[in-house]
């Protein structure tokens, strides 16, 4: 097993080592791409998107500050990349969720129709309410509940203070609250 931390390969591409590159997309391929996906909510678009968000760590991989964590730049990069993408084609929906899974945390021996039905349809709820906030409410609700990340971490890729973290988060939970429960009384 490599014990190499993230900052460690960084280093090593940007000494030159190709196959650091190839590490760095062995481990941050796939959280990029469901990072993507769950903002666009298209394949497509997401394989294209995650394939430029590489390339861009490729090509600034001089930049890295080494004193940072490595996945906060790679999401900042990822971040900025989407941002340009819904300048350039004018969109403003970010799908996302915030169930890790379809079952909701059931166990698949036990699982029945009707509960199966019922956690689905939760998370076609959930999704739905989301591509209605703002990108920014969307964005922080999936760095924070998905990705784990820390409120320092999520005002570093969004180049925003961590108050407005706070306040953004404080407000995306508050939204998406009220569109679910306007949902449920419909």
């Amino acid at each position: 097993m490599d014990e190499r931390t993230d900052g460690d390969v960084m280093q090593e591409l940007v000494q030159g080592d190709s196959h650091a590159f190839e590490e760095l997309l062995r481990r941050y391929e796939k959280p990029i791409y469901n990072f993507i996906y769950r903002q666009v909510f298209h394949r497509e678009d997401a394989r294209d998107l995650t394939q430029e968000t590489f390339l861009k760590i490729y090509k600034f991989r001089s930049s890295y500050d080494a004193t940072k964590k490595f996945s906060t730049w790679a999401y900042t990069i990822a971040t900025r990349t989407l941002y340009d993408w819904w300048r350039k084609k004018q969109r403003t929906i970010i799908t996302t969720e915030l169930i890790d899974d379809a079952s909701g945390g059931l166990d698949p021996e036990t699982i029945t129709l009707p509960s199966a039905y019922n956690s689905i349809e939760s998370k076609i709820d959930v999704e739905q309410a989301l591509a209605t906030l703002k990108p920014i409410h969307s964005t922080i609700l999936l760095l924070y509940y998905q990705h784990g990340f820390l409120y320092q971490e999520i005002a570093e890729a969004l180049n925003i203070p961590v108050n407005t973290v706070k306040t953004h988060l404080y407000r995306a939970k508050k939204a998406l609250r009220e569109k679910l429960q306007d949902s449920y009384a419909n």
